[in-house]
């Protein structure tokens, strides 16, 4: 089956980055009746929302609406509009489309970013300081500054809840449209459940995807069942393993942790007892001066190594997690699941775009 032919103007509009994606949600009059204006045109659409709130005292939300776009659109319009004129409205000039190495500097800086935790939910500064953050808040707007730079065919970013409400969800909403801008299809984010993957534990995060050119990106669809944490915590441990260091209690704490019953709270401690025919409770990380509080074993009064902890993440007990313990839980808390990941994977790549 052959595509709907593509005129002239539609080339250009797309080789300039400047089609509109969504021409059918401008609802303003001019653009329907009048051939001058043209709902393609996605610098024209901006410039006329723009001009509406300016001169005609519209509302920003009404503007935007009226023009198919949104509130964070008109804001980054017009942020644009006025440092550069009608020009700067034009999205920035896109980086090359074929593969390429990524070089010592750029690795580093991955590797950096990835280190950063911006906005995990168990630190203090969650909701309260947000993209404002002096060390982590540019790490969004890091990640996607390499998205434009080059170019991929499809990109996903993995976080905590947080980043869809912290800053009540503008800087999301400002990015998301960045991406849009720069010639990527970008819907709203994924919500997933690793147990609903296969995954031995409960950890919900979101997922934005996007990609260049036509169709679309799905998630996986979620197994029927789940995987309870037993499965993977067997009774005598996992010694002789890498990253098996257990922690050492009091006897106090022991006699605390035996009365326990399954999916219940130490409530001292602070610690969860994990029920062994149910995924775990959520593997975290903890923060930046140590590291994650892990939960207790099913079955032996303790609190869980990093390679227990690693399991319920689906890691393969080859993979050894570096550092001191502390670092080691970091690690493993920081990571999204393998198995999810590996079916993130195979979606994207059986995607047609």
């Amino acid at each position: 089956m052959t595509g709907r032919p593509i005129d002239d103007k539609t080339r250009t509009l797309r080789e300039h980055g400047c089609l509109n994606p969504r021409p059918e949600r401008v609802r303003e009059p001019r653009f329907l009746d009048n051939a001058f204006f043209d709902p393609r045109d996605l610098v024209q659409v901006k410039y006329e929302m723009l001009r509406r709130v300016r001169e005609d005292g519209e509302s920003v939300s009404g503007s935007a609406a009226r023009f198919g776009l949104s509130r964070p659109t008109f804001y980054l319009a017009q942020r644009a509009y006025e440092a550069g004129g009608l020009p700067a409205l034009l999205p920035e000039r896109p980086g090359p489309r074929r593969p390429h190495k990524l070089s010592a500097e750029v690795v580093a800086a991955l590797r950096a970013a990835r280190a950063q935790q911006r906005f995990a939910k168990s630190g203090t500064n969650f909701k309260r300081v947000g993209f404002e953050h002096p060390e982590n808040g540019s790490l969004l707007s890091a990640f996607i500054r390499l998205v434009v730079a080059f170019q991929p065919r499809a990109f996903l970013v993995e976080n905590v809840l947080g980043l869809r409400d912290v800053d009540d969800g503008v800087q999301l909403a400002f990015a998301m449209e960045h991406l849009r801008g720069n010639g990527y299809n970008v819907d709203e984010p994924w919500i997933l459940d690793a147990a609903n993957y296969g995954v031995p534990q409960h950890r919900t995060r979101l997922f934005l995807a996007g990609h260049r050119g036509r169709g679309g990106l799905r998630p996986p669809p979620p197994h029927e069942t789940h995987v309870g944490a037993g499965s993977v915590l067997p009774i005598r441990g996992t010694e002789g393993l890498p990253n098996s260091e257990t922690r050492k209690h009091l006897a106090s704490s022991v006699l605390r942790y035996m009365k326990v019953q399954y999916g219940k709270r130490e409530q001292l401690g602070r610690v969860d007892r994990l029920d062994p025919t149910v995924p775990a409770k959520t593997v975290i990380a903890g923060g930046t001066k140590g590291g994650g509080r892990s939960h207790l074993h099913p079955e032996v009064p303790r609190t869980l190594s990093a390679r227990e902890c690693a399991r319920l993440q689906s890691f393969p007990d080859d993979f050894v997690f570096c550092g001191p313990s502390a670092r080691q839980f970091t690690q493993v808390g920081n990571a999204v699941p393998p198995v999810l990941a590996a079916q993130l994977g195979k979606s994207i790549r059986s995607a047609r775009f």
